[in-house]
This record gives structure tokens, C-alpha cells and sequence, in this order.
């Protein structure tokens, strides 16, 4: 794993994202290397344009409509083919990428989007020791998946509009917990509750800290409020052996209506981002996208 800074001005507005956990890939049948951020609320991978002409990527002649990533919405662009890719010196075979201006900063390409992380059985993130490592099991690697899940937690994904996936959890404890889909987002650095699901568990923005402006899909900064306290995400089991997730705790949400929870029909109840900050909270995380599991 690479950990790369967020961008501090985004369309002329500061932000405050942290940081980003990132991959260096061997591109264009190793001619070149790109570097992406590891993006679960990104439907397919995207490429910066400067990164496009910078490795002179060919257009495929796929078009691509209006998307949906965890910040906003994403404009219709164009696909262009970065060859065969490789990791470590492994073949992953053919990358495309749809070509669109982002807010991660100058020293990132581009983001993995979910159309990756499913060529894979499983992705394991170990991030026990700075900078940590990404383990890739290719499909039908059952007994690779197996070691991987040895002593993990399963919890289910359900899949929303554009294929993103979300992970039910209960947002603080007592009598005040309430149950809530969570956008699952490893490109966000902050995890996020929308205002009914803060009002919903009692969670307050803090009137005493300024608000976090943060770069959207959609290249619009938006102001969020930070809560007025740390909250526990706890993910509920699904699968495996049926036992319950531990909870995420220590994790400070930001407060506010991302354009993302209305364009996949969350804006109206209670919902959640759970961003790289919660996953962090655990030392290691296994993803099957494709499985629709979370360990």
C-alpha cells in the first residue's frame, strides 16, 4: 500500500480529506506505472485526464453515462484502455478506465473502482503496520480465501443502484442505537451520517468546530458538520459462523446530505458512509465485492 495526502484545494475551496490508501500498478504492458486509490463507492475505474495523456491512453470508443460515487455524481465521459496491468510483477490483465477530472490530488492517477475489486475472490487490506500490504486472490481461489477469512468476522453487502454496496449497521449503543445501511467507501478518508441518521441516534453537529468542506464526485466542495462525538459503527453479522462484527468505535462522523445518499435513495431515511477512517479501525479487512462480503 502507498498512502497519499488529499488534495488541500480542490476548485478553490480548502479541503481536509487525510489521507487516501493507494496502489502503484504496472501499466501499458509495463512500459509505465499509474497510481490509484483503492475506491468501494466507485462503480468502475477512473482515470485523470493529465494521467491519460501522461501514459497516452487509447480510447476504446466506449462512451460512459453519468455514474454515481460516494461524494456525488460523476459526468458522462469516455473509456480509454491502459493495456495489461500488473502488480508486483502479476499479470492482472486488461485495465480500462473512464477518463474524468477528480479530487485526489496531483500525486494519484486515477481510482480502482469496483469493476476491480471484482475480478478478485477476495482483496485483503492489512494495514496492522504502516504502510501495510493488499493481498489479491483470484476467482475460484477458495482455500487462498479461506486462510485470508481465518479468524474474521463476516458481515453481508447488499448492492444498491450502479452496483455499490452497502453494509447494514447500528450506530451507537443503548437505547439510542439505530440500524442504517452504510455506504461501504475505502476512497473516503471521513465516514459521514446523513441527517436523519444522525438525528435518528442523537448526533449532533458541534457548533464549536468550523465545518469540514469536502471535494465531491461531482467537483463541488461541500460544507459537512463534524459530530459532537465520537460514535460506534457496529456491523451486523451475516454469514461464517454468525458471530457479531466487533464494533468500529473512536470514529468521529462528519454530519450532512451527500449528494451520493440522495442519488441512491437514501437521502429520506436514516444512512451512513463508512469511510477509511472505520476500516482503519480494525487491523485488517478483507473485501469480496463480488461475493457481496465484508470481513
Amino acid at each position: 500500500l502507498e498512502w497519499t495526502a488529499a488534495a488541500s484545494l480542490f476548485a478553490g475551496v480548502k479541503t481536509q480529506q487525510g489521507e487516501y490508501a493507494s496502489l502503484r500498478l504496472s501499466v501499458n504492458n509495463g512500459r509505465d506505472d499509474a497510481l490509484f486509490v483503492l475506491d468501494t463507492a466507485a462503480s468502475v475505474t477512473l482515470i485523470t485526464p493529465a494521467a491519460a495523456g501522461r501514459l497516452q491512453a487509447r480510447r476504446t470508443g466506449v462512451g460512459a453515462g453519468p455514474g454515481v460515487a460516494g461524494t456525488g455524481s460523476t459526468a458522462a465521459s469516455y473509456q480509454v484502455s491502459l493495456g495489461v496491468a500488473s502488480l508486483a510483477g502479476h499479470p492482472l490483465g486488461d485495465l480500462t478506465a473512464v477518463v474524468m477530472e477528480l479530487p485526489t490530488g496531483q500525486s494519484t492517477d486515477g481510482i480502482l473502482g469496483l469493476d476491480f475489486f471484482n475480478r478478485f475472490e477476495a482483496v485483503e487490506l492489512d494495514w496492522a503496520a504502516r504502510p501495510g500490504t493488499v493481498t489479491l486472490a483470484p476467482r475460484g481461489a477458495s482455500s487462498a480465501v479461506g486462510a485470508l477469512s481465518a479468524g474474521l468476522a463476516e458481515c453481508r453487502l447488499d448492492r444498491l443502484g450502479m452496483g455499490l454496496l452497502t453494509v447494514t449497521i447500528t450506530v451507537g449503543e443503548g437505547s439510542g442505537a439505530t440500524e442504517m445501511p452504510a455506504l461501504l467507501d475505502s476512497g473516503a478518508a471521513f465516514s459521514c451520517l446523513n441527517s436523519a441518521g444522525a438525528s435518528a441516534a442523537g448526533v449532533r453537529s458541534d457548533p464549536s468546530v468550523e465545518p469540514m468542506w469536502v471535494a465531491g464526485a461531482s467537483g463541488q466542495p461541500m460544507a459537512m458538520g463534524v459530530a459532537d462525538r465520537d460514535v460506534a459503527f457496529a456491523p451486523a453479522a451475516g454469514g461464517g459462523a454468525g458471530r457479531p462484527a466487533p464494533a468500529l468505535g473512536g470514529v468521529r462522523p462528519l454530519v450532512g446530505d451527500l449528494p451520493a445518499f440522495a442519488a441512491l435513495g437514501l437521502a429520506a431515511r436514516p444512512a451512513a458512509l463508512l469511510g477509511l477512517d472505520a476500516l482503519l479501525a480494525r487491523p485488517r479487512v478483507v473485501l469480496r465485492t463480488a461475493a457481496q462480503r465484508l470481513l
